[in-house]
This record gives C-alpha cells, sequence and structure tokens, in this order.
C-alpha cells in the first residue's frame, strides 16, 4: 500500500526529513494525509479551525525554532531533531492504521504471499 502524504506549510517543506511525500497545506483537500506540520504563526490563522472542520482528526505538529507550549488541535511541539521526526513517522503510520479494517493487514500479507 502507498503511504499517505505529510501535508506542511510551505516555509517547511525543504526542512522535513520524512520519506513520505510532503505536499503544501493549500494543494491538498487532506483525503491523502496522514499528518500535518505547521509553523506557530500558521497556527493562529484559521489552519487549525480549518483541519478541525474536515472531521479527519488529523495528527498535527507545530514546528518552532524554541520548545513553546501546544495550542489547542496541535498533537506536539516540535523543533526538529530525528527523535522527533519519528514521532511525526509514527503518528502518520497510526493514522493509517486506524483508517482501514482490523482485517486488512492479515489481507495484504495474504495478498504478498501471492496466493
Amino acid at each position: 500500500m502507498k503511504s499517505m502524504n505529510i501535508a506542511a506549510s510551505g516555509e517547511l517543506i525543504p526542512r522535513l526529513s520524512t520519506h513520505r511525500n510532503v505536499v503544501a497545506l493549500d494543494s491538498t483537500d487532506f483525503t491523502d494525509v496522514a499528518a500535518v506540520v505547521i509553523t506557530t504563526a500558521d497556527s493562529r490563522s484559521g489552519i487549525l479551525a480549518l483541519l478541525k472542520r474536515t472531521g479527519f482528526h488529523l495528527p498535527v505538529f507545530m514546528l518552532a525554532d524554541e520548545p513553546v507550549s501546544a495550542p489547542v488541535g496541535v498533537t506536539a511541539v516540535i523543533v526538529g531533531n530525528a527523535q522527533e521526526w519519528l514521532e511525526l513517522e509514527n503518528a502518520a503510520c497510526r493514522y493509517e492504521a486506524e483508517l482501514l479494517p482490523p482485517f486488512y493487514g492479515t489481507l495484504t500479507q495474504y495478498v504478498d504471499m501471492g496466493e
């Protein structure tokens, strides 16, 4: 199965460390997104309200230059170290896993075996 995307603020796209495809916030409808990364400024721009209205319950990470408290709707504040990129990836994987029905994993393994 193809991994879902990470949506991020345009200015953050070059800073993200992920194997996933990264799309700009303003060029997605969030149906193919597994996690979102925003700036501190984005958190005050209304994007969190927009994400809430989608009903997708996406994990949202705020990349900040210094530690700040997470606003409502933000899963975690990150500064961009390696451990935090793993947390972002883990959150995206959990989101994808929760979207699929329980038997999907077994079905995928069966298909991969070529049976």
